[in-house]
């Protein structure tokens, strides 16, 4: 969750050791990209087009939209799922606070770092992923071996880092030079993996504001009284990266019973 373990519920720990000691990952052909391009191929899909209000109306729900041309859009539908961070399912529909309860002032997001290294060479390691505690590196919490991930990530030979920053120190790192990033991220892989050193061809700096939500303690508690409190037969469900342990398995899994739910009210008037 990009942060060091004392900011973080124990809950966690037991689920990341559920999910992942001893499985094997899975992970998505062509790139993570490949899944949102399936989907927008089925919809109509408005780009620069942010939604700045939701309500409730007789027949359903109205959503209100800003193109980026200024004028205003409104977009009728038999129902939505709120697909967003909380804070923006707040923004847009405030009358669902009382369903979110404490988890609307609980729940923070840590801000994402990342710097990709490619390199010409790929180290014999087949990690897919290094988790670092504070006293291994005071910057890094967490180093993904792509290539090792799904071949098709890098050329034949070729190998693919992800360097993900932590939290407590992007106060520091968050407004460095992407040079400075890439060389701290650099140092750090290559003295892992000495063959590398000289065989760096391409780098990437990502920042993300809000990445991830931070699973400190008492969040999961407020998120299971959350759940209790939803209204599964609401035309307005929520869905979105707050419902359990982060992870693109759980966004999807949120998602689909969203929509279940929506299909089953809209087609039997009555919770599922």
């Amino acid at each position: 969750v990009m942060t060091r373990a004392s900011r973080v519920s124990a809950l966690e720990w037991f689920s990341t050791l559920g999910n992942l000691a001893g499985r094997e990952m899975i992970s998505i052909q062509n790139g993570n990209d490949s899944l949102p391009e399936a989907l927008a191929s089925t919809l109509e899909v408005h780009l620069q087009t942010p939604a700045t209000a939701l309500r409730r109306v007789e027949d359903g729900v109205e959503i209100t939209a800003s193109p980026a041309d200024g004028s205003p859009l409104q977009l009728h539908a038999d129902a939505c799922v709120l697909a967003t961070r909380l804070p923006e399912a707040l923004a847009l529909a405030p009358d669902l606070r009382p369903q979110v309860g404490a988890l609307a002032d609980t729940l923070h997001y840590n801000r994402g770092l990342a710097v990709q290294l490619g390199y010409k060479r790929r180290p014999a390691c087949p990690a897919i992923g290094l988790l670092l505690g504070a006293v291994e590196h005071e910057d890094i919490g967490l180093i993904w071996l792509e290539h090792n991930k799904n071949p098709d990530r890098v050329p034949p030979g070729h190998s693919l880092f992800s360097v993900y920053f932590d939290e407590v120190t992007n106060d520091r790192n968050y407004p460095a030079s992407d040079e400075q990033l890439r060389d701290i991220g650099a140092r750090y892989v290559e003295q892992l993996f000495p063959e590398l050193q000289s065989q760096l061809d391409l780098y990437q700096v990502s920042r993300w504001p809000m990445a991830i939500p931070n699973p400190a303690p008492g969040v999961y508690r407020a998120v299971h009284q959350m759940k209790a409190r939803l209204d599964p037969r609401d035309r307005v469900q929520l869905a979105g990266d707050y419902f359990t342990c982060v992870g693109q398995n759980s966004a999807i899994h949120y998602g689909r019973l969203a929509a279940e739910r929506v299909l089953h009210t809209l087609r039997k008037g009555s919770s599922p």
